[in-house]
């Protein structure tokens, strides 16, 4: 039997979750069945290497082909914009959709169905939510589709109709399920699959002195850190408000603020923000931004805390699961994701979001009660290795392209019992 080809469709340039968890998902996949081809729209994308040490081969797409702006970043300033005007937001879509179809998806469209069929492509895995010139490229190739939904985001009519060639969509929470099935998006084509980690990854990392020595800690050093693209909706200055408000308390709090801002514009200005609020709160010499690391289970591993502060409903951060696997104690926003993997109490403490009073008293009940602190530790490592290991995530990813090809036999069968009746 010939093995199905998976066409992987990232979008997005910059070094999210998104594209550990499809890096994940490739590493797991039964070659026996599958082969998986990768298309890129960042050329520059320094994840290209390590798709093809797995096996996978690479395309990118024509740089001048390349949208100038992320489509999740759309997202989000329309779900900004609707806070202060349902309207403006509705006309924002409309016209940002329609200026996109005119500019560069019906170009982009003809350059993807062109991948599609010259690499004999069976089905099509947009890996961060969906791009309307993915789609039509799917649709006009008469290929199957899955949509991994990853961000919030409004549809909008065109989209709802587009939508309606995707086979299936695998939401990464239960709470992105409902906001997208409240919007019409069928039930029955919606599946939640959490994200996936390595267990192995996260357990006896040894490193935890060496990290600490890069940083010039001390042994009596109260490390805390929050890991995550620095963009406005994760709540950094929450954090360091609530740090702040703890440092009096502990003087010897120092703080990692673990990741990097992208190049557009208001992420990098988010970022500026962050360096000038630390200064202005005095916490130079306590906070450190470490920018992009790849070292992320030895960092979690040396840290006493580790913070999610989140502002907006969290999709369904890896960087939680992950958290809760490295078996060291989180806090985190009560929003979204993590009501999916944990329970306030068990196995993590949930704050409501925004609030960095809630967030320093968390984190003082932690470093105040070593006893619930070890509790939680070992109840989020036993929750992940349940719910949330990289092989039930492609397990389940593989079990929704079978019953999409399953179901194409079906039709295909059914086909031909009627042109031979006819």
């Amino acid at each position: 039997m010939r093995k199905k080809r998976v066409l992987y469709i990232h979008t997005s340039g910059s070094l999210g979750g998104s594209v550990i968890s499809l890096l994940k998902l490739v590493e797991h996949l039964n070659r026996k069945l599958y082969e998986p081809v990768v298309l890129f729209y960042d050329a520059s994308s320094s994840q290209v290497a390590q798709f093809e040490n797995l096996g996978a081969k690479v395309i990118t797409l024509d740089q001048a082909l390349s949208p100038k702006k992320s489509n999740l970043e759309q997202i989000r300033l329309g779900n900004r914009l609707e806070q202060y005007s349902r309207k403006m937001a509705q006309l924002y879509r409309f016209f940002k959709s329609l200026y996109r179809l005119l500019r560069g998806d019906l170009v982009r469209a003809r350059r993807i169905k062109q991948i599609i069929t010259d690499n004999g492509i069976d089905l099509v895995h947009h890996n961060n939510q969906w791009n309307q010139a993915n789609v039509i490229a799917a649709r006009l190739a008469g290929a199957p589709q899955v949509c991994h939904v990853r961000a919030l985001g409004k549809v909008g009519p065109f989209d709802r109709w587009l939508l309606r060639s995707v086979s299936a969509f695998i939401y990464v929470s239960s709470a992105i399920a409902a906001y997208y099935e409240a919007q019409g998006i069928p039930p029955h084509k919606g599946h939640t699959i959490l994200n996936g980690v390595t267990m192995a990854e996260f357990a006896a990392v040894q490193q935890t002195k060496t990290i600490r020595q890069e940083l010039g800690l001390r042994s009596t050093d109260i490390l805390i850190g929050n890991i995550g693209r620095l963009v406005w909706w994760k709540g950094y200055e929450f954090f360091l408000k609530a740090v702040a408000e703890l440092l009096p308390s502990f003087p010897n709090l120092k703080v990692l603020i673990v990741g990097e801002a992208d190049d557009l514009p208001q992420n990098q200005a988010y970022k500026e923000e962050l360096h000038t609020l630390t200064q202005s709160l005095g916490l130079s010499e306590v906070v450190t931004f470490t920018g992009f690391r790849t070292d992320i289970p030895q960092i979690m591993a040396a840290l006493d805390i580790i913070v999610h502060s989140a502002t907006e409903l969290e999709p369904g951060a890896r960087v939680l699961i992950e958290a809760l696997a490295s078996g060291t104690p989180l806090v985190a926003s009560k929003a979204g994701g993590i009501l999916d993997i944990a329970e306030d109490g068990v196995h993590a403490l949930l704050v409501p979001p925004k609030d960095a009073h809630a967030i320093a008293e968390a984190i003082k009940k932690l470093l105040t009660d070593p006893e619930l602190a070890q509790c939680l530790s070992e109840a989020g490592r036993c929750r992940v290795s349940e719910c949330c290991t990289v092989e039930r995530y492609a397990h389940f990813v593989q079990n929704i392209y079978q019953n999409i090809f399953n179901q194409g036999r079906i039709k295909k069968l059914e086909e031909v019992s009627q042109n031979g009746l006819s």
